[in-house]
């Protein structure tokens, strides 16, 4: 005996459709209108973006001016397409103008400032973005109710996003582009001045130059958990204590954050 999905009441429908898995709940709610409607808070909860900067682009075109009563379901947003460094043009040929990714970038800049219930945000090539659209590092730090943030790719303008920040997340993931793709052609070390994140609780940080010990303990002081990534080539400066007063008194490293509970990482990596 087969079910009439349009004829059942809207709570019923919710229940069975809440078995589906993303993907599915997704290409279902294209088969008609009434469908869409239902599920269209299930398929907006949790997006994430990682085909092409054009799909990113789509995207908030749609959310603003096609679905825009939609917006306050989006709880958790992911960018994750590859962003082309400004300065590879000379030598690549572009997928994209300059003023397409002004524009794409204006947009999803636009986005941000209509869902203030967004609770997670990820954004890969986060210095690129910001290259493109300044306005990014006060649509990111407007965001009031973030509870995750994940932002690739440090700089300068990443920094004075995490300053400025009016939320309190309690996860802050900070990592270098993925393996493979050029960052901003710029060597950087992130300044500590005027960061305070005494709100997060796990931090990730997979970047190449870190603050060193008293400043990234003094910025987080109430991390439990880091995780400095599998690869071997993360730098946190721990400074070196002395003990005891004779002449050759032993040289020990040693990191005062007395939060921490747990720590992740490789062998190599810690040694450094």
């Amino acid at each position: 005996m087969g079910i009439d999905l349009l004829g059942l009441d809207e709570d019923a429908l919710r229940l069975v459709l809440s078995h589906l898995n993303r993907a599915d709940v997704h290409r279902l709610s294209w088969a008609s209108y009434s469908l869409r409607v239902v599920l269209q808070p299930q398929v907006l909860k949790d997006v994430t973006l990682s085909s092409s900067f054009h799909q990113v682009v789509a995207f908030c075109g749609y959310m603003l001016n096609d679905a825009h009563e939609f917006l306050h379901f989006l709880h958790a947003l992911r960018i994750r397409p590859l962003m082309e460094v400004p300065e590879q043009r000379a030598r690549l040929t572009p997928e994209h103008s300059d003023e397409d990714l002004k524009r794409g970038t204006a947009l999803f800049a636009d986005l941000l400032q209509h869902i203030p219930t967004l609770h997670v945000l990820s954004l890969h090539h986060a210095e690129v973005w910001m290259h493109y659209e300044p306005r990014l590092v006060t649509s990111i730090a407007s965001l009031p109710q973030l509870q995750e943030l994940e932002l690739t790719d440090m700089g300068p303008q990443v920094a004075d996003t995490l300053r400025a920040l009016c939320s309190a997340p309690t996860k802050l993931t900070l990592a270098k582009p993925a393996q493979g793709v050029q960052s901003m052609p710029h060597t950087w070390r992130m300044d500590p001045t005027g960061l305070s994140l005494p709100s997060v609780r796990v931090l990730v940080a997979k970047v190449r130059f870190l603050p060193g010990a008293p400043d990234l303990a003094r910025i987080f002081p109430n991390v439990r958990e880091v995780d400095f990534g599998d690869g071997p080539d993360t730098y946190f400066p721990v400074p070196i204590i002395v003990g005891g007063q004779t002449q050759g008194a032993e040289r020990v490293r040693v990191v005062r954050w007395p939060s921490v509970e747990v720590v992740h990482g490789t062998g190599t990596g810690l040694r450094n």
